[in-house]
């Protein structure tokens, strides 16, 4: 989940960035980070930039999700996981037999 948004917020603020960069240059900083670092340095600041706002994105929609499976664990009852052998077992016992 965290890789789609990250990669369709990355896009969105490359974009945003316009004509600073070419359309080969804006391919090779959505596709690897590297490729900012042999940018003139007012492109690999807007490039940057345009990654932080993406990850930012990542923790505000990841942490609710996260904090709402741990509610969620907490409300799954208590109890025995019985494995197959043990019920047959426990059947058998209860039987009887």
């Amino acid at each position: 989940m965290a890789e789609a948004v990250f990669a369709s917020k990355l896009k969105k603020e490359i974009v945003k960035i316009g004509a600073a960069l070419t359309v080969e240059m804006r391919a090779a900083v959505i596709e690897n980070i590297k490729a900012a670092f042999m940018l003139p340095d007012k492109q690999k600041s807007a490039v940057l930039h345009a990654y932080t706002a993406a990850i930012n994105n990542v923790f505000i929609i990841g942490i609710p999700v996260c904090a709402l499976g741990a509610f969620a664990a907490l409300l799954i009852p208590r109890g025995r996981i019985v494995s197959s052998e043990n019920s047959e077992k426990s059947e058998a016992s209860a039987a009887g037999l």
